[in-house]
């Protein structure tokens, strides 16, 4: 059972709605999505800012960590991109969707990422 407490921190950043979140396994980082076109890193220990991603065409729509600490974000473009800690740049660019992409899943043994689309389709990625 969780015990409703007031918030540890407040983590400002975007100019624009947030949209989704993501904890990292490791529990030491958040990944932020938001309607202002980016997603941001946040390092959960100091409160701040890691790195502001930048790369969608529109709304990032989704968020998730993969098991090696990689980031996944899913947007409005209908793109995922899959980004290294500190790059400034997504090191893959998976394309399917001919929709923007609104939710992304992880497996328990981290061997595939699920993601949803107003496509009115589910992909699967190893």
């Amino acid at each position: 059972m969780w015990a409703i407490a007031p918030a540890q921190a407040q983590l400002r950043g975007h100019g624009g709605p947030v949209r989704a979140l993501a904890v990292s396994p490791d529990g030491e980082r958040l990944l932020s999505a938001s309607f202002d076109t980016t997603a941001i890193a946040w390092l959960l220990t100091s409160g701040t800012a890691e790195k502001v991603l930048r790369f969608h065409e529109g709304a990032v729509n989704a968020a998730s960590f993969l098991k090696d600490g990689r980031m996944a974000t899913g947007g409005e473009d209908g793109r995922i991109a899959i980004w290294q800690p500190g790059q400034d740049k997504p090191t893959t660019v998976l394309r399917g969707h001919t929709a923007p992409v609104v939710s992304l899943a992880l497996s328990a043994d981290g061997a595939t990422l699920a993601s949803a689309s107003w496509d009115t389709t589910s992909r699967l990625w190893s």
